[in-house]
């Protein structure tokens, strides 16, 4: 069930804090050309901020970083001629809360042990965010939670050396064909 989170309604001049889940948004094209979605927290709930190229560069100009929290007020403008349009203005920036080192292994509150980040988990949690900022750079495709799966899964097994051309299915159904395999470029 794909839950979309609801996209940030900001009143006219009424100055509003959202903090940052991540440095960068997801870049869009739509109707109107090129924008970018940002993941915010604003009075306790996530929702989407949808941020043009020209509050884009404000962001980075900035230098926006996750955990951050920026006040924003958006204002309409009514041109001599044409339609009004909104803009979104930065109006206070409180700089993100220094993080704790992180420890070997931090606690679990559910009462699990805690999980051992080295040799093979390590290598899994470093593919599986490897995948994330792969699809993160590559914008222009619409990714899903399975398609980073299957790029971080891959990555492991390169990694680990369990993936080879001699053990790649062919044809999908766990039988490889031979005089396919011959014309793989690796």
């Amino acid at each position: 069930m794909n839950q979309q989170k609801p996209f940030l309604q900001l009143q006219e001049r009424r100055a509003e804090e959202v903090t940052f889940k991540f440095s960068e948004g997801i870049k869009r094209t739509g109707q109107f050309g090129p924008y970018y979605v940002y993941t915010v927290v604003h009075e306790g709930k996530e929702k989407l901020l949808k941020a043009t190229q020209r509050l884009e560069k404000r962001f980075r100009e900035l230098n926006v970083q996750a955990g951050q929290t920026l006040t924003l007020v958006r204002e309409t403008v009514h041109p001599n001629k044409g339609e009004p349009f909104s803009v979104i203005k930065v109006v206070g920036i409180k700089e993100a809360p220094s993080q704790p080192e992180p420890k070997e292994n931090p606690p679990d509150k559910s009462g699990q042990p805690p999980v051992d980040f080295s040799g093979d988990n390590k290598v899994m949690l470093d593919s599986i965010q490897d995948a994330i900022d792969i699809t993160r750079t590559i914008s222009a495709i619409h990714w899903s939670n399975t398609d980073v799966e299957k790029i971080g899964v891959s990555l492991f097994l390169h990694r680990t050396g369990q993936l080879s051309a001699e053990r790649v299915l062919v044809n999908g159904n766990g039988e490889t064909n031979r005089n396919l395999e011959k014309r793989l470029p690796f």
